[in-house]
């Protein structure tokens, strides 16, 4: 949020998130991806194999799709264990690139940029190369600088498009378009979503629905709030419905921006309710903050300010405990205008 003023082969986690915008502020790497590890016994007395770390890959994607991104790292780290006992070079990089993909929502930024630029760098097979980049695109959107994620998304979408890989092609023009709409280029955002829309099956709901949610959400800052719900409450129908709590959070807290600017604070503050709950969940401090800043407005609307007074100062203590000026801040001005929550 800003103010202006598969088998071996990995699957990328899809993400979402005017050059005048102003920042409205806030495990260990794995080893050298040479290293090699002796082989041990597992417990049932056979060496580890592909199909161990297949299944500790799929449980970790599966874990992560439910927002339990804890446990996923749990299992994609094992995964990386068995890559280096497996000793096999391209099978390591995928795993750190897997790892690195749920890491980098925890949090773990730095560290994640570092090794997966070294891996980029040493240019290996196209997947290696598409998922370096993808991921690097995704940590420059965590860390609000759009345009180096915008950098790495193109060339995420340039390997995916020699690989011939649509579905990868569709998570690069999402993150690309991810990109645009943080620096409030909603038009081309939207088109990119369009775009991405485009290379996937219409009848499938559940792979597409992130960009849908994120198409929606750019109609509405356009100022199509009609289309723009409509899309947000489907994205958020298919969300519940297919189980999948992180994209449920992203719609819910996209709905109640949508709906207290529609003048319903009564919607908003269910939706930002459960969107803020479904948030300390997943740990996802990105949304934890805007959720609160929505409630605090949805409150302001409805003329409970001391409850406004009492989330403000709860988003104040939780991620600017050095700037006590801005709950006052929130209290005094009409900042509603110059909020974009993928900023």
């Amino acid at each position: 949020m800003s103010f202006a003023t598969n088998s071996t082969t990995a699957t990328p986690a899809v993400s979402r998130h005017s050059s005048s915008k102003q920042s409205f502020s806030a495990q260990t790497v794995p080893g050298p991806i040479t290293e090699s590890v002796p082989v041990p016994i597992t417990e049932e007395g056979t060496v580890p194999n592909r199909d161990v770390y297949e299944s500790h890959r799929i449980k970790g994607i599966e874990a992560r799709d439910q927002g339990l991104l804890h446990e996923a790292l749990e299992h994609l780290e094992a995964a990386l264990q068995v890559a280096h006992q497996i000793q096999d070079h391209e099978l390591i990089q995928k795993a750190i690139c897997n790892r690195s993909a749920v890491a980098i929502s925890l949090g773990e930024t730095l560290e994640s940029t570092t090794v997966l630029r070294r891996i980029l760098m040493e240019n290996g097979s196209l997947e290696v190369c598409f998922l370096a980049a993808y991921n690097l695109a995704r940590c420059h959107e965590l860390i609000k600088e759009p345009k180096k994620s915008l950098f790495y998304a193109r060339i995420a979408r340039d390997r995916a498009t020699d690989l011939n890989r649509s579905e990868w092609n569709y998570g690069a023009l999402n993150q690309i378009a991810n990109a645009l709409a943080a620096e409030s280029h909603f038009c081309e955002a939207a088109d990119r979503y369009r775009d991405a829309l485009s290379l996937l099956p219409p009848g499938d709901p559940v792979t597409n629905l992130e960009a849908r949610i994120n198409l929606g959400y750019c109609l509405v800052m356009q100022g199509l709030q009609e289309p723009g719900l409509a899309t947000l409450y489907r994205g958020l129908k298919d969300a519940r419905r297919y189980s999948r709590p992180r994209l449920e959070m992203i719609a819910r807290i996209d709905l109640a921006y949508a709906t207290l600017e529609a003048g319903r604070p009564d919607l908003a503050l269910r939706h930002v309710r459960r969107g803020l709950a479904l948030a300390e969940r997943a740990g996802d401090s990105d949304a934890i903050k805007n959720a609160l800043y929505i409630e605090g407005e949805v409150w302001s609307d409805l003329a409970r300010e001391d409850e406004a007074q009492q989330v403000r100062t709860d988003l104040q203590r939780r991620f600017y405990p050095n700037q006590p000026e801005i709950a006052r801040y929130l209290m005094a001005i009409n900042s509603r205008e110059l909020i974009n929550l993928r900023a």
